[in-house]
């Protein structure tokens, strides 16, 4: 008796674990849905080209779901998505997500993108106020951004006022 009700609680504690896995790559797939749409509500310094490049640095489960934005088109240009270390070149990257295992190099991504015009994007806790534009975050099962308006506009980025009203916190 008491083996099948261990069986049972394994079994009822397996699938938990499956949902939450669910759920994790569900939010990822969303947060990476919000990347896409900041890009339309971004303006770059003159003309973005022939593709929209999004460079992710570190290793992150967003990684998998910006995949999935290769080849789409955002602003009449096409998508490009590229995996970078944290010394590698950002200079042609319109999107850089900074990934949380990335915390240690954030002093350094960042002065190395200041004359870059790079949308900065991170789910890192508390980035934003230090100066990535954009800092996903979830709360109460749902994703929330904030933005930090003057890193944008150090880059000579213009966020539209509609994304600003969707912001949790505005910089």
């Amino acid at each position: 008796m008491w083996i099948r009700r261990i069986a049972m609680l394994l079994f009822l504690l397996g699938g938990a674990a499956a949902h939450e896995v669910r759920a994790q790559a569900q939010e990822h797939e969303i947060k990476a849905a919000f990347i896409y749409n900041f890009i339309s509500f971004t303006e770059w310094p003159g003309k973005t080209g022939a593709t929209i490049d999004i460079c992710t640095i570190g290793n992150d489960p967003l990684n998998i779901p910006l995949d999935a934005l290769q080849n789409k088109s955002a602003k009449g240009a096409i998508i490009a998505v590229r995996h970078l270390r944290s010394g590698d070149e950002m200079k042609d990257c319109h999107v850089v997500f900074i990934s949380d295992s990335e915390r240690i190099n954030f002093p350094d991504i960042l002065t190395r993108l200041k004359s870059a015009s790079a949308l900065t994007v991170t789910d890192s806790e508390g980035l934003a106020a230090q100066g990535v534009m954009i800092e996903l975050g979830l709360e109460e099962r749902r994703i929330v951004f904030k933005i930090n308006m003057n890193a944008a506009k150090q880059a000579r980025l213009v966020i539209k006022s509609k994304l600003l009203r969707l912001a949790k916190v505005v910089y």
